[in-house]
């Protein structure tokens, strides 16, 4: 794993506890990534619904085929790391990827 990737394919994931204090995970999504790929950049793609699902989507710039952006999930309370989709699989699953 080179700096750029190492950097990029964690996210931080804070909580608090009752005595308010800060803990920090680091959370690798690195070895869920598909064959091919790259995890280069997240533009602020992160977002947490009300389970305490964490959505992360990564840009997939460098890899070995076109451009993509990955999106992966973790799941705060089982600690469950998964891989879900890219936006070319969503973009070409309703017939409207065009040509790279």
């Amino acid at each position: 794993m080179n700096y750029r990737t190492a950097i990029i394919c964690y996210i931080f994931i804070f909580s608090t506890s009752a005595f308010g204090e800060i803990t920090c995970k680091l959370i690798s999504f690195d070895d869920l990534k598909p064959a091919g790929t790259s995890l280069d950049e997240c533009w602020g793609g992160i977002g947490m619904d009300r389970r305490g699902n964490v959505y992360i989507g990564i840009s997939d710039r460098y890899g070995e085929g076109p451009d993509d952006a990955l999106i992966f999930r973790y799941n705060t309370r089982t600690g469950e790391r998964k891989y879900l989709t890219s936006l070319r699989a969503i973009s070409a699953s309703k017939g409207n990827l065009g040509p790279n």
